[in-house]
């Protein structure tokens, strides 16, 4: 690996970028200075008023839209609450509602209803069905604060597993009585914002950032997307209260007042704010906030005074050649093949930049570079592995099964192998967990988990679905098979006891195992849902036959 301190490449000298900058800006304003200066100091005004009518009009427009988007939502809520589904009130009716009413809404992830206590009647995430424990619903802003106001309410924002972050909007559902019967909520994607201000924002520096309730970053939109603008600490006590008075009413027509401010840069800025409130009296449940470099005098003249640099084309011409081929010696090759770099990591994480051609900074760059993509590599692998990894037991997570377990079904379709797969649960987990703590069951989890990874063939996949329960795979087996293995595998669970402390804890496990129907057209064929849903009945069968036992679900419908 290069070392990028190394301001030379075969002895030879370079020129800092620093000094080519300032010889190039020397030159320029000698024999630029006495023309720009008429009449400059006219158009500097006009385009800083122009400046802050543009970032006025950004701000307007995002604002309105989604005022007028959560205006919808509390409709949309509303008319939600009185439908026959919502009355009744059924989980799986409800579930089958909310999936197809989801596929319609753009701005929407999903709905989800619950029931006072943080119940979850019926969830929906992109269209399929999604379980949240209430233990969680019931930490969250927008029910809380949907149960006690007992009206259409917005929480802060929350990210999604996927990265995803959403402004939750809940409205209740009222009885005869005035009381709750359910919470309605409508997870609103922030991704719409960031698609309007990528439309909206010119490429001339204008940033737009959004802020939630709590005053965090949801995300920045601009050049700035990395620097100290997001810090929340600059946020709340540099803007805020230079803007508290530039709150707009957004009504129909209506712009955002300007201000100007000091970034964490030094630099001076001109920015404008809207604060989302559903009434005068509440908190603002969302800020906008889009800002610009405001202009100095130099910056206008080098960008909006053209007129008087074309009388001095034919002599600047040669100097500018030259700056041109300095420019791509000292600049521009560098950095193209950092930026072709750049761009073919997204593939290939091995390629490095070194060696380049340019000033000493090109090469610092470089080798910095560089060893930012050796650390980008080796962070890669290493949450690749953590992504796949269950943290508790070290077993697979669901995510990295369910891509196994479909491209082993895939195999057995093509070459007519036999596959089975297997579900387990822990027998009686909630009665370890209330008589020796949540952290005996932690371990009673690693223990079991450990002993199906001993047990277990080396090409069986093992993971962990949720809970207490495990899912399992047996490639080259048949359900029979799978079920003498588990069998085996259900007495060493039986026989061995866990030690947590000076406590000696024994368990059971009960399994339902399924099979992949190989023959083409063969009535009740299996998909990979399909073997997991009857390993689940198989499973459920064994539970009720008394537990600590295995199950075969058969294809008959007998078990």
């Amino acid at each position: 690996m290069s070392n990028p301190r190394n301001g030379s490449e075969g002895g030879r000298f370079r020129i800092s970028a620093r000094s080519v900058a300032y010889l190039q800006v020397a030159c320029s304003l000698l024999m630029l200075f006495p023309l720009l200066g008429y009449g400059l100091f006219s158009e500097w005004q006009l385009a800083l008023k122009e400046q802050r009518e543009r970032i006025s009009h950004t701000i307007s427009v995002m604002a309105a839209r989604q005022a007028a988007l959560t205006r919808s939502t509390e409709s949309l809520l509303l008319a939600l609450s009185l439908s026959p589904e919502v009355e009744d009130g059924d989980p799986l009716a409800l579930s089958v509602f909310l999936s197809r009413f989801t596929s319609r809404q753009r701005d929407y992830v999903g709905f989800a209803m619950f029931r006072p206590d943080g119940h979850s009647v019926a969830s929906v995430l992109d269209g399929k069905a999604y379980f949240v424990p209430e233990e969680t619903i019931r930490t969250r802003n927008y029910f809380q604060k949907t149960a006690a106001r007992g009206r259409f309410s917005i929480g802060e924002t929350f990210p999604l597993n996927d990265g995803r972050v959403v402004l939750p909007m809940a409205m209740p559902v009222l009885d005869e009585g005035g009381g709750i019967r359910f919470v309605l909520m409508a997870p609103l994607s922030t991704g719409w914002l960031e698609e309007l201000a990528r439309g909206l924002l010119p490429s001339n520096g204008e940033s737009l950032f959004l802020f939630d309730a709590g005053f965090n970053c949801l995300f920045p939109q601009g050049q700035t997307e990395k620097s100290a603008f997001v810090s929340q600490d600059f946020f709340v006590r540099q803007i805020l209260p230079r803007a508290a008075d530039t709150f707009p009413e957004m009504s129909p027509g209506s712009r955002a007042k300007t201000f100007s401010f000091a970034g964490p840069d030094g630099n001076g800025y001109v920015g404008a704010i809207a604060a989302l409130r559903l009434s005068r009296d509440d908190i603002p449940y969302l800020y906008i906030w889009d800002f610009e470099k405001q202009f100095t005098w130099l910056d206008f003249g080098w960008k909006h005074y053209p007129i008087q640099i074309t009388g001095f084309i034919v002599i600047l011409l040669l100097s500018f050649s030259l700056a041109r081929i300095a420019g791509k010696v000292f600049f521009t090759d560098g950095l193209e093949k950092m930026a072709d770099v750049a761009e073919r990591t997204r593939s290939d994480l091995s390629l490095r930049a070194q060696p380049v051609r340019g000033c000493r900074e090109i090469g610092v760059l470089a080798g910095t570079f560089d060893r930012m993509l050796d650390t980008i590599q080796e962070n890669t692998e290493q949450l690749r592995g953590q992504s796949l990894r269950d943290p508790l037991t070290g077993l697979w997570n669901r995510r990295h099964f369910l891509e196994a377990a479909v491209k082993e079904v895939e195999l057995a379709a093509r070459h007519a192998l036999p596959l089975a797969l297997g579900m387990a649960d822990i027998d009686h987990f909630k009665a370890v967990n209330d008589n020796y703590g949540h952290l005996a069951g932690d371990e009673v989890l690693r223990r079991i988990a450990s002993l199906f990874q001993k047990t277990l063939r080396g090409t069986d996949i093992v993971a962990r679905f949720g809970g207490e329960e495990f899912v399992l795979l047996f490639p080259h087996s048949t359900g029979r098979d799978a079920a003498m293995t588990l069998e085996r595998v259900r007495r060493i669970c039986a026989d061995t006891e866990i030690l947590y402390g000076d406590q000696r804890i024994r368990v059971t496990v009960s399994f339902g195992v399924s099979e992949f129907a190989r023959e083409e057209g063969q009535a009740g064929a299996l998909d990979l849902n399909s073997m997991i849903s009857n390993a689940d009945s198989a499973l459920y069968k064994s539970k009720n036959d008394g537990r600590n036992r295995v199950t075969v679900w058969e294809r008959d419908g007998r078990e």
